[in-house]
């Protein structure tokens, strides 16, 4: 990781930057960084002969290292938003993104299949009784995969840009905090994680759980080193930006932050 920015743009800010972008790449709804339908349906092709599951075989399989050009972190319930700003990246730009909350649908997904060929007690009328011990152990080895996967992105990505929403940060005169364990883990990553220098060249449904009976948790966080992307700023690299590459188009947005001139075109 080389750089990260901290992104505050509204709905229908981001809706004004899709109406008025020059879209320079078209195919943005052929392009899909996932393919889910790619992914193995059943777990059997990950047993190994003692009947013990491969881990780096399906982490291989489930949360493969993908050809992205930035990673997107954010609240889950900001999706909507975030697909806009990954499609404007990239019909403007040809700017492709990683976005995180896409594998952790993907880590819910592969949960479920574990669960229900592991651990469940019974099959009721009322639907499945899960084992509480063994969903324990389970949902302890898929988090521990996707954190894995998590940290790869993010070491391997140069830039990475965070949506700071209500949804994504409770912010109050003393502390920021926020409710996702990921968006913790992740903003954690940012900050241990080793900098790369600056890059110079390169080769050319997510499923929610919510229980009122568990308290809320809140994990303390901080985005003060990141450089803050407003609606104006974005506007204006998209009206100056003239890069022919996505890699250039990055390199001009990292320029205005390291010469003071932002935007001042």
């Amino acid at each position: 990781m080389y750089r990260a920015f901290n992104v505050e743009i509204a709905d229908n800010e981001m809706d004004s930057l899709l109406r008025n972008s020059n879209q320079l790449y078209n195919n943005f709804f052929d392009m899909h960084i996932f393919h889910k339908q790619n992914i193995q349906k059943s777990l059997n092709n990950f047993l190994l002969p003692d009947n013990s599951i491969d881990v780096a075989y399906l982490e291989k399989d489930w949360f493969p290292s993908v050809d992205a050009h930035v990673f997107i972190s954010h609240s889950h319930k900001d999706i909507e938003l975030v697909e806009k700003f990954e499609q404007w990246l990239y019909q403007r730009f040809g700017i492709k993104c990683f976005v995180d909350s896409k594998v952790w649908g993907y880590a819910n997904d592969l949960l479920k299949k574990i669960d229900n060929e592991y651990c469940v007690q019974q099959d009721t009328n009322y639907g499945l009784i899960y084992d509480y011990e063994k969903r324990n152990i389970s949902t302890s080895h898929v988090h521990m995969i996707l954190a894995t996967a998590l940290l790869k992105m993010i070491d391997k990505i140069d830039y990475v840009f965070f949506f700071d929403t209500q949804n994504s940060i409770l912010k109050n005169n003393i502390q920021q905090l926020t409710s996702s364990p990921w968006i913790y883990y992740e903003l954690l990553l940012l900050k241990y994680i080793r900098q790369k220098q600056h890059p110079k060249s390169y080769p050319s449904g997510e499923m929610s759980i919510e229980s009122t009976d568990l308290p809320d948790f809140r994990y303390q966080v901080s985005v003060a080193e990141m450089q803050k992307l407003t609606y104006a700023d974005l506007l204006k690299w998209q009206n100056h930006c003239y890069a022919k590459s996505w890699n250039d188009a990055l390199s001009i947005l990292d320029s205005y932050f390291n010469l003071n001139e932002i935007f001042k075109i």
